[in-house]
């Protein structure tokens, strides 16, 4: 009894033989959480646009039988519709109540390069509402001559 006079080991509990699960689920949310913030995954409203791989054909050609030129230069925009050139306001009063005469027809849409997309947008709404039920959209690549880069 010398060698142990405070008698410690009987004051000591058995170590336990459970299986400790709380490390394992800790580590399993800090993966999921690297999982899920570091996706790419963007959930975001628009539409999708299946745009074709051809040298120079256009994948859909039809016989429109109205054409809208637009134009864009220093955030001010010009639509040509039907011979007249006029505002993104005035080509929605120039479309209103004319649902039933637009609606066989096909819209082409030619856009130049410089032509943002939220005009672009807007105008494919407005068409849609009054009443075109297929829009070409043919846009011409700004060239390096124009002050584009290449």
């Amino acid at each position: 009894m010398i060698t142990r006079p405070f008698n410690f080991e009987a004051h000591l509990s058995a170590p336990s033989t459970r299986f400790e699960s709380v490390p394992f689920i800790n580590v399993g949310v800090l993966g999921l959480f690297f999982v899920l913030l570091s996706s790419r995954f963007v959930i975001a409203p628009g539409i999708l646009l299946d745009l074709p791989m051809v040298d120079g054909m256009p994948r859909d050609i039809a016989a429109a039988s109205r054409v809208l030129t637009l134009s864009e230069s220093q955030g001010a925009e010009m639509l040509i519709f039907e011979g007249r050139m006029c505002t993104l306001e005035s080509f929605e009063k120039l479309l209103t109540g004319r649902e039933e005469e637009f609606k066989s027809e096909v819209l082409l849409v030619r856009a130049d390069g410089d032509v943002s997309l939220q005009l672009l947008a807007r105008v494919w709404k407005l068409s849609v509402q009054a009443g075109f039920n297929r829009i070409l959209l043919a846009a011409e690549a700004k060239s390096a001559a124009d002050g584009a880069f290449p």
